[in-house]
């Protein structure tokens, strides 16, 4: 899985309501709640070993919808399992260390 990254500012939002990230075209910025990721009482997508939802599928997803606007939440969906599945443990390192 190759990742092509444009001009998009990654940060943190911890005040995000009822959502784990956010992105925002206009602007071209991706909001993660770093916070949302640990706290415990919700629903996870896709949980990490020790419960938690994992980060790097949350901002790759948000990256998918940049790369493509107009898809369903199914659908980008979809293309995030299996580019997850496929992705090299050296590339989710990278991704993860952009929001750092």
């Amino acid at each position: 899985v190759r990742i092509v990254c444009f001009p998009v500012t990654i940060c943190v939002g911890n005040k995000l309501k009822n959502a784990y990230a956010e992105s925002n075209l206009d602007k071209g910025t991706i909001r993660i709640n770093k916070k949302r990721h640990y706290e415990s009482g919700y629903k996870r997508i896709n949980p990490t070993k020790d419960g938690h939802e994992n980060m790097t599928s949350t901002l790759y997803h948000e990256i998918l919808h940049f790369h493509h606007p107009r898809a369903s939440e199914k659908m980008v969906r979809r293309m995030e399992k299996s580019g997850m599945s496929r992705m090299s443990d050296k590339t989710k390192k990278k991704l993860l260390a952009k929001l750092n």
